[in-house]
Parts: structure tokens; C-alpha cells; sequence
């Protein structure tokens, strides 16, 4: 690859820092450049330079550097800028939709990014929840994504989506539409964090925390708990497809009444569950399985896992409808 930067006075008059690579012009603005030298931020803004143009040139990734909630100018170009020449969470996933390999997102630590572009239904990221078609991996650093009830925070349209170290929360996608916090037809995976307080509402909304809709669904060593869904899956909905849970807390999630299935985690049709070393705790249903509801078609697999007091008129921890379902490889009976 041959890089040439040039950063005579006309060019900074003229345009600010020209820099082609392998034929892709990058252009400076010289407002910006002659802002952060003014300032004494010029480090600064090369900084975002690095991370917003060379990252997404150079294969790399991306490190989110501010809290708004803005869309890319240019999805596509591979350089993560809003109109600000800032990268946002929301550009950022935005460029990596475009990209053929797997691309990483740094969020900034303890750092509390927020929804705010109104606009559910699209698929493009670009308003409403943050679509993934791509597949992409976001390093949280323990900051927290807030969907502030204008959507659902991600919704995964048959990509791959890895979130570590995130807290998840505020996601109320528009009624009758499932998964509050994650909706997903492809692939899922949820390591060390936390989802609480989203919320699905109307007539088939499941999936409180999060929906698998016959995707793959992996969730290890975290917490899902005060998500609710009208019809099922307090916690979590898995629509067939396969879901694996490893060292994860279900607390204190909820159904509603129509028809109120499964508090803490619901399988609908063939779906394949396997729950290993967990707590499944405090959740209810307003019907039936509390703590855990397995369909007449679906497989159940639950090892070394704690399930108490969860609450329903039927099965308050458990309910089977007549899948096969197994605790510490004792068969749980249809219940009655």
C-alpha cells in the first residue's frame, strides 16, 4: 500500500490535511483543522482522524468518540464521521453493515450512550433501534446503551452481533413487536452484561430482554432481569432456533396476561434451550412457568442451575407442555 500525506501551507489553506490511500482521497476539513490548532486540540483531532478514517481504511475498527446519537454522512466509505466528523455508536454500526469481515466497535468507558433519532421500522440503522446486518463485535467497557423507549436498542436482521461488557436498557419497541432489549433472526452473543427495563407491549409481543427469533442465541456469565413482555418471555423469547445460556442470572422478570407464559425465559415451537450453572429466581408469569416454560415440541436441557421462587398460578418455577425437558437429567413431566 502507498500512503503520501501533504501538509503544505496551501494545502492547510486550501482544504486542511490531504491523504490519499490506495487511491481513497481523504480530506480534512480546514475549518476543523484550524478549530483544533486554534484550541490546542490538535492532537484531539487527529486522534479522531485515526479512529474514524484510518481504522475503517486500514481493516481495523472503531472507537466511538462522543455521545451523540447521530447517523453517518456516507454509510459505506468505511470512515465512521457524522456531520461533526465525530464517530457515533449508531455510525459506527452503520459502517459496519457495509463491511465483508467482522468489525469491532470500542465504546467508552462507564459512558451512558443514549437513542435519540425517532423512526422504528427501518432496517438501516440510520433511525429507530440499531440494525445489524453485518457482523460486528462491541467492546462496552461497561457503558450502557439506552434505547429511552423510542425502539428497541438492536435488532440483529440475520447478522452477527457479539456485545461484551455492555448494559442494555429503555428498550420499548412500538406494540404487538417483540424483543425489547435484542431482537435477532441470526447470531447473538451476550457475554458479561446486563439487560433490565425494556419492555415489549400488545397482543404477541415476547421477549422482554431479548427475542430469538429461530437464531442462534448465546448469553454467558450475565444478568437479564425487570425486562417484561406482554405475551411471553419475560426475559427471554426463543422462537424455535437455539438458545444456550451459561452463568446467567434471570431475575425478576415478568409476563403479562395474554397469555402470560414463561417469567424468566419462554421456547415457542422446536426450539432448542440449554441452560447450564444459572439462577433463575423472582420471576413470574401471569399463567403458567414462572421460572422457565418449555412447548409440547421444544427441548429443554437445564444443568446446575438454581430455580426459586418464581411465581404463576401454574408451574411457578417450571411448566412443560410435553417437550422434552430435563433438569440435572431428571425428565420434567408434562404438567397439569
Amino acid at each position: 500500500m502507498r500512503t503520501s500525506v501533504t501538509r503544505g501551507l496551501a494545502g492547510l489553506l486550501a482544504g486542511g490535511l490531504a491523504m490519499t490511500m490506495s487511491g481513497t482521497a481523504i480530506a480534512a476539513p480546514a475549518s476543523q483543522l484550524s478549530t483544533a490548532t486554534n484550541t490546542g486540540t490538535t492532537s484531539g483531532f487527529f486522534d479522531r482522524l485515526l479512529d474514524n478514517t484510518l481504522g475503517g481504511l486500514l481493516g481495523g475498527g472503531y472507537r466511538v468518540n462522543t455521545t451523540s446519537d447521530s447517523a453517518d454522512v456516507r454509510p459505506g466509505d468505511r470512515i465512521c464521521a457524522d456531520a461533526s466528523g465525530r464517530c457515533s455508536l449508531r455510525a459506527a454500526v452503520q459502517e459496519a453493515n457495509h463491511r465483508k469481515g467482522a468489525t469491532k466497535i470500542t465504546l467508552r468507558a462507564h459512558t451512558t450512550y443514549r437513542l435519540t433519532i425517532a423512526g422504528p421500522g427501518e432496517d438501516a440503522a440510520a433511525t429507530g433501534d440499531l440494525d445489524v446486518i453485518g457482523r460486528l463485535s462491541i467492546r462496552g467497557n461497561d457503558a450502557r446503551v439506552d434505547a429511552g423507549g423510542l425502539d428497541r436498542a438492536f435488532d440483529v436482521i440475520g447478522g452477527r452481533l457479539d456485545v461484551d461488557d455492555l448494559t442494555v436498557t429503555g428498550g420499548t419497541p412500538p406494540e404487538g413487536e417483540s424483543g425489547g432489549g435484542f431482537r435477532s433472526t441470526g447470531t447473538l452473543k451476550i457475554t458479561d452484561s446486563v439487560l433490565h427495563g425494556n419492555v415489549v407491549t400488545g397482543t404477541g409481543a415476547s421477549g422482554g430482554g431479548v427475542f430469538n427469533d429461530q437464531g442462534v442465541l448465546k448469553i454467558e456469565r450475565s444478568t437479564l432481569h425487570d425486562n417484561a413482555a406482554t405475551r411471553a418471555g419475560g426475559g427471554i423469547e426463543a422462537n424455535a432456533g437455539d438458545t444456550r445460556l451459561k452463568t446467567v442470572t434471570l431475575r425478576a422478570n415478568r409476563t403479562g396476561a395474554a397469555p402470560g407464559n414463561g417469567g424468566g425465559l419462554h421456547v415457542t415451537g422446536a426450539g432448542t434451550v440449554t441452560v447450564h450453572r444459572s439462577l433463575v429466581e423472582g420471576n413470574t408469569a401471569a399463567a403458567e412457568g414462572g421460572g422457565l416454560w418449555n412447548s409440547a415440541t421444544g427441548t429443554m436441557t437445564v444443568t446446575s442451575t438454581r430455580i426459586t421462587d418464581n411465581s404463576a398460578p401454574k408451574g411457578p418455577d417450571v411448566f412443560n407442555v410435553g417437550g422434552t425437558f430435563t433438569i440435572d437429567g431428571e425428565a420434567v413431566p408434562p404438567t397439569t
